[in-house]
């Protein structure tokens, strides 16, 4: 009998002891800034590590280049931010440490701003968390700050002084009705609202029934989500804000109108699905990526948003058109025969009758064409360009040089290039008997060019800017590919481009997009004259001075290298990425 006691007895003290240590590891389980967050919180923007992201920012080329730009210089030298440049020299001189430093100690266990939505998805409560890694540089910075709004308040003319606070232990301060702070151990508090700042404090204290941001589901899901070890990122809550009749309005309209139902029909629908977005801004090794992602993808699409989305196993884009002098490039996913095919959900009767009436009177001029037959005919992946033109293609020049603009869509079926064919020279037949405009065929890589040209001995009363002399409006059917050009020479590179990616490799992102900084230099060099002429009346200086500010401009363009956007929208997720990527 004793024994078994003695077993009961150590049975007793294990479990005493593990429950000890497990009270003991929650106690001491590490607690991240959005354990400060109160669970209401609509929004939350977090950065993990300040001064990460500030060095990560400042040691960047683009950046540190910008400073010698005038505009920069003018804007860093704005009665704003010389005030804050001697606001943090006085907190260098009155701590005795850098900036660096001092920006570990107060806030290098993370920074949030968190804003609380009321009725009707306004604005309610915001608060900003800063937990430091020194409570003694955080109390000092506290009280240095308070000192500065007094010293401030005093030089206005205030002789109120500041209302001083207790928030369940933690001092705090009153600067207005609206702007209130407090400090607990090593973290600081800002708020709009006394509840906000003291929800805030209740969790620091790990008061009873008081939950954090960091317990929803959400949360967890939004960080596997995004990208690895981000320099910050964002989540927004999105189940209230669609519960606004401004968001039901929106939703219902982007179903019912054709032209919102074409640019981002499935990504409202995405949206309309998914409890929150999230947001992650991350270094890599060739450049810096924004990515935004929501929790819903093409499984919940209903059939007719095949028009954005292709069967599985298909390709999300072709390859990017990349001629010589490329400005800005673009490829996508639009399925115009699903358009048609399910144009009783996608477009409403008002429209559907326009498009009939449409047809009928196109059947009139040009007989035997359909816009059915068309569609059905045309192809999904689509291609467009921004392009230097090498050379204006008229003798007279226009009021306002333009870039070069080109397109390629695929086909289904060779009908498609001959019907457009038909229908682009039946309109230039038309247009021509009132504008002069004269027929042009040409032959490049083997492939035959039509196009049109405007007259040059005539003038035209709605363009007395000669804005037409940019455009030599071309066409011509590439293997498989329809390509329209602004001008022949566009056409030309687009003949060779798309031969040349025909067997590049596809990507699953339904849109793809890219910007080169360097041929925006060009394009400035070519035509500097309207931002030169800003920057004179902007800035009231000589002509020399603008000119050579735009020159400066253009050189640091050429060292930005390129800009890249994608869309996906896989089964359970829609992602989009914009990507600097370095030169």
């Amino acid at each position: 009998m004793f024994a078994c006691r003695r077993c009961w007895l150590g049975l007793v003290l294990i479990a005493a002891c593990c429950t000890s240590s497990a009270a003991t590891a929650r106690a001491a389980e590490p607690r991240t800034i959005l354990d400060a967050i109160p669970k209401e919180a609509g929004f939350a923007l977090v950065v993990g590590d300040p001064r990460l992201l500030i060095r990560t920012i400042l040691e960047l080329r683009a950046v540190q280049d910008a400073s010698a730009l005038p505009a920069v210089r003018e804007a860093l030298d704005g009665t704003a931010t010389r005030r804050a440049f001697q606001f943090l020299k006085f907190l260098e001189r009155e701590t005795g440490e850098q900036w660096p430093t001092l920006l570990n100690k107060v806030a290098g266990n993370g920074v949030a701003l968190s804003i609380g939505y009321g009725p009707g998805g306004k604005t309610d409560a915001t608060l900003l968390v800063l937990k430091g890694q020194d409570e003694a540089a955080v109390a000092k910075v506290f009280d240095l700050l308070v000192r500065a709004v007094e010293a401030e308040r005093s030089r206005q003319g205030v002789t109120e002084p500041l209302k001083r606070t207790n928030h369940g232990g933690a001092d705090g301060v009153e600067i207005d009705k609206e702007f209130l702070v407090a400090r607990l151990g090593d973290t600081l508090f800002a708020s709009n609202k006394s509840k906000s700042l003291q929800a805030a404090i209740d969790l620091a204290n790990r008061k009873a029934g008081c939950e954090s941001l960091n317990t929803l589901a959400s949360i967890a899901e939004a960080k596997h989500l995004l990208p690895k070890n981000p320099l910050g990122w964002f989540w927004l809550d999105l189940t209230m804000l669609k519960s606004t009749k401004e968001s039901k309005d929106f939703f219902e309209a982007t179903r019912k109108d054709l032209f919102q139902t074409l640019l981002f029909g499935t990504t409202a629908d995405c949206v309309r699905r998914a409890d929150f977005v999230a947001g992650a801004l991350a270094r890599e090794k060739e450049g810096v990526r924004f990515a935004v992602r929501l929790p819903a993808g093409r499984d919940g699409f209903p059939p007719e948003f095949a028009l954005h989305a292709p069967p599985q196993g298909k390709p999300g884009s072709l390859a990017l058109l990349e001629p010589p002098g490329v400005l800005y490039s673009q490829s996508f996913y639009l399925d115009l025969a699903t358009l048609w095919s399910q144009r009783d959900k996608l477009i409403n009767a008002e429209v559907r009758k326009q498009f009939e009436k449409g047809e009928k009177d196109l059947a009139k001029v040009l007989p035997g064409l359909k816009i059915g037959e068309i569609l059905n005919a045309s192809g999904a992946y689509h291609r467009f360009v921004v392009v230097n033109l090498d050379k204006i293609p008229y003798t007279r020049e226009p009021g306002q040089k333009l870039p070069g603009f080109g397109y390629a869509a695929s086909t289904r079926d060779p009908t498609f290039g001959k019907s457009v064919e038909a229908l682009i020279r039946g309109g230039g037949f038309l247009v021509s008997l009132s504008q002069g405009i004269k027929l042009i065929e040409q032959t490049h890589e083997g492939v035959k060019l039509f196009g049109y040209r405007f007259p040059e001995d005539r003038e035209l009363a709605d363009d007395e800017a000669n804005i037409r002399f940019n455009f030599e409006p071309t066409f011509a059917i590439v293997d498989d590919q329809f390509i329209a050009g602004s001008t022949i020479e566009v056409a030309k590179k687009l003949v060779t481009e798309v031969r040349r990616t025909a067997k590049s490799s596809s990507t699953p992102q339904l849109w793809r997009a890219k910007a080169y900084a360097a041929a925006g230099a060009e394009a400035l060099a070519a035509a500097p004259e309207a931002t030169i002429t800003d920057t004179m009346l902007r800035q009231a200086i000589t002509l020399a001075e603008a000119k050579q500010q735009v020159e400066q401009l253009g050189d640091y363009l050429r060292t930005l290298g390129t800009f890249e956007m994608d869309l996906d929208e896989p089964a359970t997720r829609w992602n989009f990425d914009l990507m600097w990527r370095f030169k």
